[in-house]
């Protein structure tokens, strides 16, 4: 017998021996881009896989320190086959880990098969994430941002890119939003926002940041947004210039300012904002 031919014995007992153990997974292939420059994939496929949560830190393929939040190990390879219909797992593609979070894959690892050109057991890392918060830095943080921005600026007009900006700043540090919308507020008038439809998965979440050019503004995702006049001691207030807020597609929520107010806001598709 071969070496290959008793490793994929070897990971054929693993996959039964650990059956029990393993979490489902939904796949989804990336099949190119829409119209709004958001990617699209194909169907979603349930595979097993085995799910660490252990952190660990682990460098791009660019050099860059990061850190990955879940390792996802797939010892069924004839299942990861037909659902990536035989090409392998591409960076680009997508996973959604039980408890409905998904992030972009920071590295792959595997012994590959020279039969089937992909590996006898895969393991994904996916990336940390991090959602947008203006009151995750303190004020030392900022400081040290705003320097580090102002830094950066300096040096591109003086010709000379620096090659990483740090992780603080590339925490704060957006890509352009390629679906904005916008709402003309009366006073006191709430309005109904539904979230947009990036993809046919239920569930699937979008972050949409906030911007607007009144003092207050308040957001409500269970109710009609009210601003407050008096006492809320039942849970039903609205929340009061969120920066940024995750929701469900389909999903809708009440917006309300107390004087006539502008609200942009920037929608991004899953949890990858930065």
């Amino acid at each position: 017998m071969s070496l290959l031919n008793v490793l994929r014995s070897g990971v054929k007992v693993a996959d039964k021996v650990t059956k029990p153990l393993q979490a489902d997974v939904v796949y989804e292939r990336v099949t190119g881009q829409n119209e709004y420059g958001m990617k699209t994939y194909a169907a979603p496929a349930t595979l097993k896989a085995i799910v660490d949560w252990r952190q660990r830190q682990l460098r791009t393929p660019d050099g860059i320190l990061s850190v990955s939040r879940a390792a996802v190990t797939f010892l069924d390879a004839a299942a990861l086959i037909a659902a990536t219909g035989g090409a392998g797992i591409d960076d680009s593609d997508r996973f959604t880990l039980p408890d409905g979070t998904t992030g972009p894959i920071l590295d792959m690892g595997g012994f590959i098969d020279a039969g089937t050109g992909i590996p006898v057991a895969t393991e994904v890392f996916l990336r940390e994430m991090r959602e947008i918060n203006k009151t995750r830095l303190g004020a030392a943080g900022v400081f040290f941002a705003v320097m580090t921005i102002g830094l950066a600026v300096i040096l591109v007009a003086a010709g000379t890119q620096p090659p990483n900006l740090p992780e603080r700043v590339r925490d704060i540090a957006r890509q352009p939003s390629t679906y904005i919308d916008a709402r003309v507020l009366a006073t006191d008038t709430a309005e109904t926002v539904t979230v947009p439809m990036f993809d046919s998965v239920t569930g699937h979440r979008v972050q949409i940041i906030f911007s607007a050019n009144c003092a207050d503004y308040y957001v409500n995702a269970s109710g009609t947004a009210v601003a407050p006049s008096a006492d809320v001691t039942d849970g039903s207030g609205s929340e009061r210039n969120p920066a940024a807020l995750s929701f469900a597609q389909g999903a809708t929520f009440s917006l309300v300012a107390p004087t006539a107010c502008k609200v942009t806001m920037s929608d991004y598709f899953g949890l990858q904002v930065n």
